[in-house]
């Protein structure tokens, strides 16, 4: 698993346990609401967790 699939994942158990702020970073040719249904599945983020979605104009790696 690459470091920053773990850190992703760290962060997301984070913010469900003791809400928070999630950002997620996409570029333009990802669909920001499937990444977040990846993380937090079709329920979408647990109550108290604030999601900010940052598109950085460049297309992530695919993992």
């Amino acid at each position: 698993m690459s470091i920053k699939r773990r850190i992703r994942k760290l962060e997301t158990l984070q913010s469900k346990t003791n809400g928070g702020l999630v950002i997620i970073a996409y570029g333009p040719n990802d669909d920001a609401k499937e990444l977040q249904r990846e993380r937090f599945g079709l329920d979408g983020p647990p109550l108290g967790v604030t999601v900010l979605l940052v598109n950085t104009g460049v297309s992530r790696s695919k993992e």
